[in-house]
């Protein structure tokens, strides 16, 4: 076969693996979304704010247990397939799942007795779904796992099938039968549906692992010789994915413990709702952030800048309609889509929309730190926001609630957005806003 013609071959099928990932990406939203309305509508904002609390608590709690594991199989899956070391692709795997395990088993105690013993401090019948949300550790890390070692062996869409697709789609299906036949769910009940949900998704994960491993990774004998320097090279990734995590979730673990349950729910379906804002730079990033890597070691700044400017385009120009139709009609669309005691979340949705139109305008600036070898520098830009939003949530939730863990939000989402749009500037010469159009894509 002639080089132009295999080079033809190999885009498409990038291209088709793209075009795949976009609408499993585009199904995943729209079933989160439905999934959210179906929760609001069956458990009502107390028992939503209660589910929505022990979800959080999780969240933050499995940190130690991934860390930031499944972004390292995903980078040595992928560099051992290339070099064909099949012995040390299983061993990263074996060594991955061991380490979730172990790590899970230290965890799930400590957090089941730290939750008993501070049981005064969580909402009034947050417990129970404490406890059961605590198997969602080790099945989320491990499926997180599975699907990193999927997208090493270039099977991204198969690799997130499982999390985007038969998990949300399974809880949907088992809320929407809930919802018809009108039977009461409380948030203990959700969680269980949950863990259901994900324990399905990863035993459909393990399938078809199983089945697209090549057989020479099999057969081959587990080389984990290497993990000196997994452990090493786990802990900066580690720290990127929980900083992430903590700005998403602190929020609401703060206001579980400061105010009412029923201010969680309204304050997660607000959150959900503003969400909608950036659903296109969700599938911006999911198009043009693979090339970042190959046009940076390239050295090829200048389409480096002009792709980071065109997605941010696109990312602003997609998002600016979806917010102002949400802050026009947004009374409207929260109590037709979730229930009329749901329109008292509108005026945080407002605050963090504007927060979510702001990280659209940056773009895709933390993707080009870390695809650039500048993962310190988003590290710290993370940290920064994550102490200015702690401090804000301690002083505003207890006098200001729903709005005051909004503005904490939106105060820290600016702060690390100008940071790191403000070091892509500086360390690559690149403007990652639509700015960078009227400069050709340079600062």
């Amino acid at each position: 076969m002639k080089p132009k013609k295999l080079t033809q071959l190999r885009e498409s099928k990038y291209f088709r693996a793209g075009v795949g990932g976009f609408f499993l990406r585009g199904a995943s939203l729209g079933l989160m979304i439905l999934g959210s309305i179906l929760l609001a509508r069956v458990l009502g904002p107390a028992q939503l704010g209660l589910y929505s609390f022990a979800l959080a608590l999780v969240a933050i709690a499995g940190l130690p247990v991934q860390m930031g594991i499944p972004t390292l199989v995903l980078r040595e899956t992928a560099r051992f397939e290339s070099s064909r070391s099949w012995a040390r692709v299983r061993g990263v795997w074996t060594w991955a799942s061991r380490r979730i395990i172990f790590a899970s088993a230290v965890v799930i105690p400590v957090i089941g007795l730290a939750a008993w013993v501070l049981k005064e401090a969580l909402p009034p019948g947050g417990l129970p779904p404490v406890f059961v949300s605590l198997a969602l550790i080790p099945l989320i890390a491990l499926a997180l796992l599975r699907g990193a070692a999927l997208g090493g062996l270039h099977r991204p869409v198969l690799g997130q099938l499982p999390e985007s697709l038969v998990r949300p789609g399974g809880f949907v299906l088992v809320l929407a039968v809930a919802a018809i036949v009108g039977a009461p769910l409380s948030a203990t009940c959700a969680m269980g549906l949950q863990v259901a949900a994900t324990a399905l998704a990863f035993a459909v994960g393990a399938t078809i692992l199983l089945r697209a491993a090549p057989a020479e990774i099999k057969n081959a004998p587990e080389d984990v010789s290497c993990r000196h320097e997994w452990n090493r090279a786990v802990w900066p990734l580690a720290m990127i994915a929980g900083m992430q995590i903590v700005l998403q979730s602190l929020d609401i673990l703060m206001l579980g413990i400061w105010r009412t349950a029923e201010e969680v729910g309204l304050y997660k379906i607000a959150a959900s709702a503003a969400s909608l804002t950036v659903v296109g730079l969700t599938i911006v990033n999911l198009v043009i952030v693979p090339s970042f890597a190959r046009l940076h070691s390239g050295g090829d700044i200048a389409s480096l800048g002009r792709m980071a400017a065109t997605g941010a385009a696109w990312a602003l120009g997609t998002a600016l309609p979806v917010a102002a139709l949400l802050v026009l009609a947004g009374p409207l669309i929260l109590s037709l889509l979730y229930g009329e005691s749901f329109r008292l979340a509108y005026e945080p949705m407002v605050i963090l929309i504007v927060g979510q139109v702001v990280n659209a305008f940056y773009g895709s600036c933390v993707s080009l730190l870390n695809m650039s070898g500048h993962e310190r520098t988003t590290l710290r830009g993370l940290t920064i926001a994550t102490v200015i939003n702690v401090g804000l949530n301690a002083v505003l939730i207890p006098s200001y609630g729903v709005s005051g863990a909004a503005i904490a939000t939106l105060v820290s989402t600016v702060v690390w957005n100008v940071l790191l749009g403000r070091s892509v500037r500086r360390l690559l010469g690149v403007a990652c806003t639509p700015l960078g159009l009227i400069t050709g894509g340079g600062k």
